[in-house]
């Protein structure tokens, strides 16, 4: 309605409409140019694609790409020419809250004089901001449009359109999966970046990105030679010494390597409602 309504007050005239598909959200989500141009003029459209891009890093939008085929698969990927501050990283820990590691790694960023934001799913906005300021009381509240401070948290819905030094994607295979267009967010939020990308996550990551994950230890009777999965070795070992003073780690420390991650799956559900309590 709003391209016909453009169309009639300009009726000889023309347009040049830009806008980037991969980043379309909401209601009104867009997967050809045309599903919008056939209501702007009845002569010929032409259309560009612009595949050359100067604000995120290169090795950043390479990883942001993989999720292309999962938005659009007609998309080509676009390639940058900007060389970031360094590799996007991974942060993979069940042993930590992902939450504590994403205000970590985001004051260590800030104190390496950068702008920072930590973008997070929207349904944890509301009590993750005064967990954060508990431990920073200058945390800006991005939802608000607070982004004079070094640090800022933003809730995935209203990243689009900004830009950060570093931006830590917290919970990234929540955000993906929370909603119908997720895997857009987790694109947007991904491409905020001007300088490093950090993605925080417990133990996986949304498909795109799920290569990025190490390989588990093979299941026991399986012929395949073991790949070690040094998370898990860190944690096992740490159950270990622990069992001493804690029943409760000597009865998981004598579990297999799977069945420790159904107790730490089980466990996570039963401190997800406390854990804004206790977050720090």
């Amino acid at each position: 309605m709003r391209a016909r309504a453009l169309a009639r007050r300009c009726p000889e005239g023309s347009f040049t409409v830009l806008g980037d598909l991969a980043q379309a959200t909401g209601p009104w989500i867009r997967d050809d140019w045309t599903e919008l141009t056939d209501h702007l003029a009845s002569t010929v459209v032409g259309v560009e694609t612009l595949s050359i891009g100067y604000r995120v890093p290169g090795e950043v939008l390479e990883l942001a790409s993989r999720l292309l085929p999962l938005i659009s698969p007609g998309l080509t990927a676009p390639r940058s020419v900007r060389v970031g501050a360094g590799a996007p990283t991974v942060h993979l820990d069940e042993a930590e809250p992902a939450e504590d590691r994403a205000l970590s790694i985001a004051r260590a960023d800030v104190e390496a004089g950068m702008t920072t934001a930590v973008v997070v799913p929207d349904l944890a906005y509301d009590w993750l901001l005064p967990a954060y300021r508990e431990v920073d009381d200058s945390i800006g509240d991005g939802r608000s449009g607070d982004f004079g401070q070094p640090l800022t948290i933003v809730p995935a819905s209203l990243v689009k359109g900004l830009e950060f030094d570093s931006v830590v994607v917290l919970n990234p295979t929540e955000l993906a999966r929370a909603t119908t267009d997720g895997q857009r967010l987790l694109y947007v939020a991904m491409t905020r970046c001007t300088q490093v990308l950090r993605l925080v996550d417990d133990d996986q990551l949304p498909e795109g990105l799920d290569h990025l994950v190490p390989p588990r230890p093979a299941i026991e009777g399986n012929d395949a030679s073991p790949q070690h999965d040094d998370r898990a070795i860190e944690v096992s070992v740490q159950l270990t010494a622990a069992a001493d003073a804690d029943p409760l780690l000597e009865l998981i420390a004598l579990l297999d390597e799977d069945d420790r991650r159904l107790v730490a799956d089980l466990v996570r559900r039963l401190v997800q409602g406390g854990i804004r309590d206790t977050l720090f």
